[in-house]
């Protein structure tokens, strides 16, 4: 897939940001606390640090899509056999080389730690080797946590970013690191408030009273006392960020992130820009870690900007048979044919707020979207008479993880509207512009009786009967499956209930010598709901072991 002009910006950007805090340390410091003023060698190091930290991963990345099938059948392998339930699904559901990417970020951070404790306990060494030296210097040394990981927290959260769409990271891997740093940041936060008002409270007696209002909030302090380049509003500005940030936590919970849509979208992104001004403000090393990300994000919200100002095209609305809603949007020549891209609709008439929709299909300059209508803005696009809305539509994002070209055979293993990403392989699969020559399947739980005659783009599928395509359908899980599959009659009898090793195991037989002459050419897509997602993920691993290799790519609802 091309990169989109919002994506190369973001890139240049991202390079600009990695390479300008090397020359704005040279110059006067802007910031309440500045360690660049104080600790320039140290934080020269510490700066190098994080640039290494940055270019391993991004080696390792570019390497992972060259590794040997069987390196990456270890590494894909999930650390909990069952899966993660619960919170903890949100945060430990890691596969091996997640755990080894969080083991190796761990040893840094505490590095990080070591050095500026060493660092600052050196400068302070000066002075009597009592409490106070000792809780400044881890003071310090745990607000340099969260310089990390806030700058780590915004590169992967940027939908147009390169290193989605070129090194091989869906969308699905990069929120989890995102997450994960994010909660890294929340506990980094948590630590150095607790470290830092302990000094001042319990150690800075002899400077005032041994107070939160006087000591950080300078409530009663002298005014010749009171000055920014004092470092009088230090703690002031680190509150106020502490604040923000966790009103973005709660806001991203999965109760609110699944449940009020509309309070997630609008406090996010836009508290994330009021977060960072007070963080970068708070201290110098903030600002100079969190840059590269910041360039990077700032491109996302700069197209979702510019997006209300487009010419609105039109979006015809179908309400389909099971009561899905089918969007077609004229989107011209400039997109490609890429299976499982996705875009963000924002339809004017009914919210501000953008939404993010997966591409079913792309023909002739016309997207097709597939919803399954749950609340806010669905809900209301399934209520409206009009047939036409308006609607202005961003750049597509691509998230799937493996390259298409490369792919053989494709194996689609999905549940609910998870099924749209399926269709849009399907459909890039048998497309006239990029036709593919080998197999693919897609076995869905759709949750209703008749699925495949009552979306009105799987019907087209059906109808075309292309000897290529396989459909596997089930009304539920615990059902008996509807095949169609044209001149072929391979899939036999799969019993009762879906079962993805099953279906796994039939497509591994000699009876399909096409997938086992080149087992390395075999792609999985699978999507649905988190649950879902657990226990099809279980049945690759253990058909892997059977000697069944493949590329795997995993989305859940969990965004």
């Amino acid at each position: 897939m091309a990169l989109s002009a919002f994506t190369q910006a973001g890139t240049l950007l991202f390079l600009i940001g990695l390479s300008l805090p090397l020359l704005l340390i040279y110059l006067p410091c802007y910031a309440s606390y500045c360690d660049q003023t104080y600790y320039l060698t140290a934080f020269h190091q510490h700066w190098y640090l994080f640039l290494s930290y940055l270019t391993i991963v991004g080696m390792y990345l570019a390497l992972y899509l060259s590794v040997s099938k069987k390196w990456k059948t270890f590494l894909e392998r999930p650390l909990l056999r069952r899966g993660a339930t619960g919170f903890a699904s949100y945060v430990f559901d890691m596969d091996v080389a997640d755990g080894l990417h969080f083991l190796f970020m761990i040893v840094l951070l505490i590095g990080v730690y070591a050095l500026w404790w060493a660092w600052k306990w050196y400068e302070l060494n000066l002075y009597p080797a009592d409490v106070g030296n000792y809780v400044y210097s881890a003071s310090g040394a745990s607000g340099h946590w969260c310089d990390w990981l806030m700058g780590l927290t915004l590169i992967p959260v940027s939908r147009s970013s390169f290193i989605v769409q070129q090194l091989g990271v869906s969308t699905d891997s990069a929120l989890k690191y995102h997450k994960l740093c994010a909660y890294g940041l929340v506990l980094g936060t948590i630590v150095h408030g607790y470290i830092t008002f302990g000094y001042w409270i319990t150690v800075q007696q002899n400077n005032g009273p041994a107070t939160v209002a006087y000591q950080v909030f300078n409530i009663g302090m002298p005014a010749e006392y009171i000055s920014w380049s004092y470092g009088s509003y230090t703690a002031i500005l680190g509150v106020v960020a502490s604040f923000v940030l966790f009103i973005m936590v709660l806001a991203a919970c999965p109760v609110f992130r699944r449940g009020a849509y509309s309070f997630f979208a609008l406090t996010h992104p836009y508290f994330a820009v009021i977060l960072l001004v007070f963080a970068g403000l708070h201290a110098d090393s903030d600002f100079y870690c969190f840059l590269p990300g910041l360039f990077l994000y700032g491109i996302e919200l700069l197209e979702r900007f510019l997006q209300y100002f487009r010419k609105p095209s039109e979006a015809v609305i179908t309400v389909e048979e099971n009561q899905y809603l089918r969007i077609d949007v004229d989107v011209g020549s400039t997109w490609e044919c890429v299976p499982s891209q996705w875009t963000l609709l924002q339809f004017p008439t009914l919210s501000i707020i953008s939404h993010p929709f997966t591409v079913a299909k792309l023909s002739d300059g016309k997207a097709s979207f597939l919803v399954k209508p749950q609340k806010g803005v669905t809900r209301k696009l399934l209520s409206v008479s009009e047939t036409t809305l308006p609607v202005r539509v961003c750049s597509p994002k691509e998230p799937i993880s493996f390259n298409v070209d490369n792919i053989r055979t494709c194996i689609c293993l999905v549940a609910g509207s998870g099924v749209t990403g399926a269709i849009a392989l399907v459909n890039a699969w048998i497309s006239t512009k990029h036709p593919k020559t080998g197999r693919i399947f897609l076995a869905w739980v759709s949750g209703f009786d008749n699925a495949a005659e009552k979306l009105s783009l799987m019907k087209e599928i059906v109808d075309a009967a292309d000897s290529r395509v396989s459909l596997i359908v089930y009304s539920n899980r615990q059902a008996v499956p509807v095949v169609y599959d044209p001149g072929h009659g391979i899939v036999g009898n799969l019993g009762t209930g879906f079962k993805a090793q099953t279906i796994l195991e039939r497509i591994a037989t000699a009876e399909f010598k096409e997938v086992d002459e080149d087992s390395a050419s075999v792609g999985v897509f699978i999507c649905g709901p988190k649950s879902f997602t657990v226990d099809v993920r279980r049945d690759v691993e253990d058909q892997k072991k059977s000697g069944f290799d493949a590329d795997v790519h995993i989305e859940s609802y969990e965004w």
